[in-house]
């Protein structure tokens, strides 16, 4: 049986990860079970609208790194050459499915409906990235999900059709450096610094009203 404690354990060691150790490659089978966790994840209206691309390849990588924002918040903390990601997980939207669904919704309550199907599908995108990311954890890959890309760019770069939307990138690897996590106040701010080239991150204490 999984021991729940250790689970959320190393989920509180996660931290979105900007430099790894390029050249150590993340094995197939690990990156299959990554891949696959999305496959459990709860969908809106069990939609299932993705499919993923799984990029590897030196030459692949190196033309969609231009086409990714990194450390927006942070000047200075890209990867350098050397600390890349070993591998990219790129989850691929139909937009024939997603856009099918929300114009069910059109015409019932002056638009709201399709609005919140629009939102619930968003957050299902959100939930299997999640999934993603925790098994990731839970494989001793550290990852970094990216949303801040150039979408034109990267399907150009893989050949991907337009009949898809990519929401965000998820850029894996073995961690060079980890970011530092230190609590804060509920009103001091929370961007990030850097402090003798280690990245520090503000947390603030979790807000949580039972009832």
């Amino acid at each position: 049986m999984v021991d729940p404690k250790e689970t959320l354990e190393i989920m509180g060691k996660r931290r979105s990860v900007r430099k790894f150790m390029e050249d150590e490659r993340i094995p197939l089978q690990i990156l299959k079970r990554i891949v696959n966790s999305a496959h459990y994840a709860p969908f809106s209206c069990n939609l299932q609208p993705l499919s993923f691309l799984v990029v590897q390849s030196d030459s692949k990588r190196k033309k969609i790194f231009p086409a990714i924002s990194w450390a927006r918040r942070v000047q200075g903390y890209a990867p350098k050459n050397g600390e890349h990601p070993s591998a990219y997980t790129i989850p691929l939207a139909d937009k024939v499915e997603v856009n099918g669904l929300i114009k069910k919704f059109y015409g019932r309550d002056s638009g709201k409906e399709a609005q919140k199907a629009k939102r619930s599908i968003d957050i299902s995108i959100g939930i299997v990235i999640g999934f993603m990311v925790v098994q990731a954890e839970l494989e001793g890959v550290s990852s970094c999900v990216l949303a801040g890309i150039d979408e034109r760019a990267i399907k150009e770069a893989l050949h991907i059709p337009e009949k898809f939307a990519i929401p965000s990138i998820i850029a894996l690897g073995y961690a060079r450096q980890k970011p530092k996590i230190v609590s804060i106040g509920p009103t001091e701010p929370t961007r990030y610094r850097i402090s003798s080239g280690e990245l520090i991150v503000p947390k603030r204490k979790q807000k949580v009203r039972w009832m």
